[in-house]
């Protein structure tokens, strides 16, 4: 389906996009947050980045022994039982962590996540990580060496983003392989973005050493756009509320470069 749906890209104007919320990470359950004085546990920098970001429905009785009891979940009205899960499909050029390099060409990674609510003290949202897979070998190795539910994309995942005379992105299509993940996926962006801006976003996942943070600080144009594609037999399935393809249903096309970091500590304002 991506490659047909590849071919009308090229002929709609589109562009890009990626909202992420800011909030603060809470302390494991029952002990301090680091001390401000140390440093991040892991950081890097991604760029030349399109992202297809969209929003779907899951089960409620499922989701929420996967999601650490201090995070409220968004309900997703008006079915019963439903809250809400955000699904992020990236391709970027590069990924550079000091002192590790740079990766080698492109690759694509999926993140399936919850928006939550954190309950421990003042309100903070975010995004709680459900599943996260990677195409990008350094990015697998140092999140499973903190702990993350990481895993690995077979790097032959195809990719096909159509830009104007500007370079502007007008579309993306992926056709994901691997890891029991293997499924298509395009966008089309319904108008132009205003141009790049800076935004922030907040990943959370509790690890066998504690609850960590990951902190994104954003430099991407961000549009309106439609997509399509079909999940059924991933491990998205087994969590969603509604199951199968998905047909020219609204979401957001990205475009641009972050400075990622994971901490215990709450993220940078």
């Amino acid at each position: 389906m991506a490659r047909s749906v590849a071919a009308a890209i090229s002929i709609l104007v589109i562009i890009t996009s990626s909202t992420i919320a800011h909030a603060t990470p809470a302390a494991r359950d029952g002990k301090a947050a680091r001390d401000p004085s140390e440093p991040s546990l892991l950081s890097y920098r991604e760029s030349g980045c399109t992202e297809i970001s969209y929003q779907r429905g899951g089960q409620s009785s499922v989701l929420r022994p996967l999601v650490p009891e201090r995070f409220t979940l968004t309900d997703f009205p008006p079915a019963p039982g439903r809250v809400y899960l955000t699904v992020t499909e990236v391709t970027c050029d590069r990924h550079h962590a000091p002192h590790r390099g740079s990766s080698r060409g492109a690759y694509t990674y999926l993140i399936v996540s919850a928006p939550v609510t954190a309950t421990e003290g003042a309100q903070r949202g975010g995004e709680y990580v459900i599943f996260y897979v990677t195409e990008d070998r350094t990015q697998l190795t140092e999140f499973r060496r903190l702990g993350w539910p990481m895993t690995a994309l077979s790097q032959h995942t195809r990719t096909q983003v159509t830009r104007d005379s500007d370079g502007v992105v007008l579309g993306a299509a992926l056709d994901v392989v691997g890891a029991g993940w293997d499924h298509e996926l395009a966008a089309l962006a319904s108008e132009r973005p205003a141009g790049a801006e800076t935004r922030t976003a907040e990943y959370y996942r509790d690890t066998p050493t504690g609850a960590q943070t990951l902190c994104f600080i954003n430099q991407i144009s961000v549009t309106p756009a439609i997509y399509s594609g079909d999940l059924r037999g991933t491990p998205f399935d087994t969590i969603a509320y509604a199951h199968g393809p998905l047909t020219a249903f609204s979401g957001w096309l990205v475009h641009g470069g972050w400075d990622a970091t994971v901490t215990t500590q709450n993220c940078p304002t």
